[in-house]
């Protein structure tokens, strides 16, 4: 949660100055980045660092994403959108779709 907590902080502005698709692409990058970290970490401390980067990583996309989809659907719709995009945000979700084989 302090990862999401600073990610926001981070890519909040970052994405005002360069742009929302950059900072999207930066944090997809990164998120890919770390979870293979995660998956060949030597011991906990190494994993509790890095799932805290992760948290940073996915709040660049989500917050951005949020605003993307909202800018992108008509003006009739944006509420529908905004709660797709609110209730696609759980842990639950994240791990039932994680699951899911690909």
């Amino acid at each position: 949660m302090a990862g999401l907590l600073v990610g926001v902080l981070v890519f909040g502005p970052m994405s005002d100055r360069f742009g929302r698709r950059f900072v999207v692409l930066l944090s997809i990058f990164l998120l890919m980045l770390f979870g293979v970290g995660i998956s060949f970490s030597p011991n906990i401390y190494v994993y509790i660092v890095l799932k805290f980067l992760d948290g940073i990583a996915v709040s660049g996309i989500i917050a951005n994403l949020f605003v993307i989809g909202g800018e992108w659907s008509d003006s009739s719709k944006f509420a529908l959108c905004a709660i797709i995009c609110h209730s696609s945000y759980s842990p639950w979700t994240d791990d039932v779709v994680g699951a899911l084989p690909i």
